[in-house]
């Protein structure tokens, strides 16, 4: 699934501790939301909707006074409109970004944010190493100057990989000197620096929304079922050595699965016909699959010949274990 560009609201409150945000016109469910918002204030921060995962809620390098949170969620059931809270009086501008086509589950891959403790006009994105080529970058750049000041003249990049009509323009609070845009990106060349007319305390952000996958079917864990054969050579008066052969089966349930596929991810890409399977999750890292299965077999039945005949039945228990690993070789044994 590519990305596109589904749509952008934004609001600039004057002196309030609420400000409520539309959901842009035409979300569905599975869109990938991202909400900023900035302000001077006379203390404290931000309170970002319930649902939304927050990435950042913090006073700026420049003045304490200077607010800024961040935070995302993926679109189910949206409501018409969110309130973001501020602890006290605020004007700001508040930006709700909305893009088609990332993960539903696990979507940000990584996210960095750029301060300074000064007034700039040259607002450079933060530092950041993508993670898939596949992915789309999300950009943010602005930041606070004072109500005196009233901000205005911001201007965002333009650059050749720019993601259609994802561009939301300078939205400025004149009356308390917050700015912002945010643009998307997709690929992994930065789009270089905003720049601003009036110098912010700036914030810039960068988002990595992970690629979408496609409605396919999917395949639930391996499950390996270890066995063995036994046989031995007879002869008139003995039997030959018991020559045991370990071996397994594989065997998986399918269902339907939409995922996306990135390899080392928290997520398990499933892609059809082969074993991708994420067994150990730690955080955003996963382990490759160890897939083990043992199990106890019924005695093997050896015939012990005395003077050319079967006089006695030895029973002796074998056991069979076996593992499959990626990138998927097996290995078995029997004791």
């Amino acid at each position: 699934m590519s990305f596109s560009f589904t749509g952008s609201t934004s609001a600039t409150p004057v002196s309030s501790t609420s400000t409520v945000i539309n959901v842009p016109s035409g979300v569905q469910d599975g869109d990938f939301l991202v909400l900023v918002a900035v302000t001077w204030t006379s203390s404290g921060g931000f309170t970002l909707p319930a649902g939304f995962t927050q990435l950042y809620d913090q006073a700026l390098s420049a003045a304490s006074t200077h607010q800024f949170a961040l935070g995302w969620r993926v679109a189910s059931s949206e409501p018409a409109s969110y309130t973001v809270t501020s602890a006290s009086n605020a004007w700001p501008s508040v930006i709700m970004h909305a893009v088609r086509g990332g993960a539903a589950i696990s979507p940000v891959l990584g996210n960095a944010l750029a301060t300074q403790a000064a007034y700039n006009t040259a607002l450079p994105p933060p530092s950041y190493s993508e993670q898939q080529s596949t992915s789309l970058l999300i950009y943010g750049y602005g930041g606070i100057n004072s109500p005196a000041s009233g901000g205005g003249g911001l201007s965002l990049p333009s650059p050749a990989n720019l993601l259609s009509g994802s561009s939301t323009g300078d939205v400025n609070n004149s009356t308390g000197g917050a700015d912002y845009g945010v643009i998307a990106c997709t690929s992994s060349s930065a789009p270089g620096s905003a720049t601003i007319t009036t110098g912010v305390d700036e914030a810039n952000f960068t988002i990595e929304l992970a690629a979408g996958g496609v409605s396919h079917t999917a395949t639930a864990a391996l499950t390996v079922t270890p066995s063995f054969s036994a046989a031995r050579t007879r002869g008139k008066h003995r039997t030959g050595a018991l020559t045991v052969t370990p071996s397994f089966s594989a065997a998986r349930t399918r269902r339907k699965y939409l995922t996306s596929s990135v390899p080392g991810k928290a997520v398990p890409g499933f892609v059809p016909g082969r074993l991708t399977d994420v067994s150990t999750v730690s955080g955003t890292t996963a382990t490759p699959a160890v897939l083990s299965a043992a199990a106890a077999f019924p005695p093997v039945t050896v015939q012990t010949l005395k003077q050319g005949k079967a006089t006695a039945a030895v029973t002796q228990p074998y056991s069979a274990t076996c593992a499959v690993t990626q990138p998927y070789s097996a290995t078995a044994g029997v004791s």
